[in-house]
């Protein structure tokens, strides 16, 4: 992913759960410093970060994070959200 990508796919997520940079690096156990960079576009999210973002966060669509799919949240979830 590249790293422009990567950080508008991690600020989303912070979004969606309502958190700043402490609060997601505490949540996905990401250093706050990989976090910064991240959102900075200073750095990609390699593997082992992907992998505790989406471990952390198992409403994220994983295929959404990557890039392959454009629904941001598991079906699952959307069901929940939408009422269904």
């Amino acid at each position: 992913m590249k790293k422009e990508g990567n950080a508008l796919k991690v600020k989303a997520v912070m979004e969606y759960y309502g958190e700043r940079q402490k609060q997601f690096a505490a949540r996905t156990k990401v250093a706050p410093g990989n976090i910064s960079d991240i959102l900075k576009g200073k750095r990609t999210c390699g593997e082992a970060v992907s992998n505790k973002i989406l471990s952390a966060c198992p409403e994220i669509n994983p295929d959404w994070f990557f890039g392959v799919s454009s629904q941001m949240l598991n079906s699952s979830h959307e069901n929940i959200i939408n009422g269904d």
